[in-house]
């Protein structure tokens, strides 16, 4: 089961209404997290990021590279405002003033939201110049025996089925 990250925001929400400074710090921190997870997740499903297991700023600049999108400019700007502020949320000792606190709270699950629906508007087309994932040895086969002969696929067939033998044979000894 894959984890739901837009449910993750939904938590959030109810720790921003704690009015201490630690609360609201976690959820400028966390509602990011939800943000950045679901962004996360819609580029490594599209095949649309380098690697595997894209940081930060490779996700929010995977939505920027997109031309001519709205939403996908509404993702890039919002992720690195958010990501900023969590930034300051998680590491700066002093935070400005009580109002500005809760302002920010206020912005960050603002943003989040955005980005999460942003992605959402986005999943309903497909991602431009998106990289298929790759396939397994087991698909490329079943792709290239579906192009060849049926008497090739025999002889292969039985090419493999001698190897196997062979094979089980060195492994008795």
């Amino acid at each position: 089961m894959t984890f739901d990250w837009r449910r993750f925001l939904d938590i959030v929400q109810n720790l921003a209404e704690d009015p201490r400074e630690e609360a609201q710090r976690a959820s400028i921190s966390r509602a990011y997290y939800s943000a950045f997870g679901h962004a996360k997740a819609h580029v490594i499903s599209v095949g649309a990021t380098r690697s595997l297991e894209p940081g930060h700023d490779e996700v929010w600049h995977t939505f920027k590279s997109v031309p001519g999108s709205l939403d996908c400019k509404r993702v890039f700007t919002a992720g690195f405002n958010l990501k900023d502020l969590r930034d300051r949320a998680d590491y700066d000792a002093t935070f400005p003033p009580r109002r500005s606190l809760d302002a920010s709270t206020r912005a960050a699950l603002r943003w989040a939201n955005e980005i999460i629906e942003a992605v959402e508007r986005i999943a309903q087309s497909p991602w431009p110049g998106a990289i298929p994932p790759p396939e397994t040895a087991a698909e490329q086969l079943r792709r290239l025996i579906r192009n060849l002969p049926a008497e090739q696929v025999r002889t292969l067939l039985a090419h493999a089925q001698r190897l196997q033998r062979r094979s089980e044979r060195r492994s008795i000894t």
